[in-house]
């Protein structure tokens, strides 16, 4: 729940605009089963704990309880499901940002260094069928930090490319801004933790606080600057340009894919997905 409210507020900020308020909706099973006021408390806590870190409080929402199925002779209850809807202010509208990338030759930056995990992650489930493990961490301190930095460069006018790394992990979030803008992108990843997994944990794995952002060569040197005034690490990745999104994992080719057929894929209607039999 406290994920949901920070990636809204990320959301938000990588557009350039400030957090403001938050409404929730809050979906869960029968109440006196004590699992689910379980659940329930608890994300009532971290949506609390969120708003407070971040500034965003909450100013109306809605509960809806009871929602169950039949499984058999068993009634189960749905996932918990807290979801958040934010509104920010963006005082300047010439001065904003979208994700997709815009000229070859922009210098791509990684923001934050939120600790990647696979843990409760769409890779998890999409390819090994599992819904298991816990979410990833969240320092607020830390989210609030790039998101506070992210803005400060979009409202100087040194980002207008702006991207946060959220569901299937930093590959999904580089190939989403490839698709956007028509562009390429080489990018080279460190590995992340130990073993036969790190290149996947390092493409896919999931995190908060990190945002990614691309600008012109010349405006490189005052990202860095601002990211180490505010104590944002702040990692070079590679540079927008080509046909194709190449990334590559400590030095070895991991990903390569054009940009026709991640758009073909990326665009494809459900009904059509079905067909195929995807």
């Amino acid at each position: 729940a406290a994920h949901a409210v920070a990636e809204a507020a990320r959301n938000i900020s990588c557009v350039g605009a400030e957090p403001l308020g938050v409404t929730d909706n809050l979906n869960f099973g029968n109440p006196t089963d004590p699992r689910v006021y379980y659940e329930l408390e608890r994300a009532v806590e971290g949506i609390s704990e969120a708003c407070l870190a971040l500034g965003t409080p909450v100013t109306g929402g809605n509960v809806s309880l009871y929602n169950q199925y039949a499984e058999g002779s068993r009634v189960q209850s749905v996932h918990p499901t807290p979801t958040i809807g934010m509104v920010g202010v963006l005082r300047d509208v010439t001065r904003r940002a979208t994700m997709d990338l815009k000229r070859d030759g922009d210098v791509v930056f990684v923001l934050g260094a939120g600790r990647p995990s696979v843990g409760a992650s769409e890779y998890l489930y999409r390819l090994h069928g599992l819904e298991a493990g816990s979410p990833p961490e969240l320092d607020l301190a830390a989210e609030a930090a790039v998101q506070a930095v992210v803005r400060r460069l979009i409202a100087d006018g040194v980002v207008d490319t702006a991207h946060d790394v959220s569901t299937g992990g930093l590959a999904v979030c580089l190939a989403e801004m490839a698709i956007a803008g028509g562009r390429g992108l080489t990018a080279s990843v460190a590995l992340a933790g130990e073993g036969p997994s790190a290149r996947d944990l390092a493409l896919f794995g999931e995190s908060a606080a990190r945002v990614v952002v691309a600008v012109p060569a010349e405006r490189a040197p005052a990202v860095e600057a601002a990211c180490a005034a505010a104590g944002v690490p702040a990692a070079r990745l590679g540079a927008a340009g080509g046909d194709a999104l190449e990334l590559r994992v400590a030095g070895e080719a991991a990903v390569s894919s054009s940009l026709s057929d991640m758009a073909a894929a990326w665009s494809r209607t459900f009904a059509e997905a079905l067909g195929s039999g995807a």
